[in-house]
C-alpha cells in the first residue's frame, strides 16, 4: 500500500535546559514571530514554589509551544 505524507523539515538547534525564565520567553518571542513552535523540556523540580516558572510553563503551552518531560530534576 502506498501511503502519501506530508513531511516539512525544519531547523533543529539545542541549548541547554537550565535557561532563565527569560531566556525561553525571548526563544518563543523569536519562534512566534515566525509563525513557528518549539518543544521545551523543562526542568519541572524548579516549579516548587515558583510561580514565575509556574507562569512561564502556563504562557509557552499557551502559546502552543510543547512542553516535554525531562529527566527528573535533582
Amino acid at each position: 500500500m502506498d501511503t502519501i505524507t506530508d513531511k516539512r523539515g525544519g531547523v533543529c538547534f539545542r541549548v541547554d535546559d537550565n535557561q532563565l525564565i527569560q531566556k525561553w520567553t525571548d526563544f518563543a518571542d523569536a519562534f512566534n514571530r515566525h509563525g513557528f513552535r518549539f518543544c521545551a523540556a523543562l526542568n519541572f523540580g524548579r516549579m516548587a514554589g515558583n510561580e514565575d516558572y509556574v507562569r512561564l510553563v502556563k504562557n509557552l503551552e499557551a502559546q502552543g509551544h510543547e512542553i516535554m518531560g525531562h529527566t527528573p530534576y535533582t
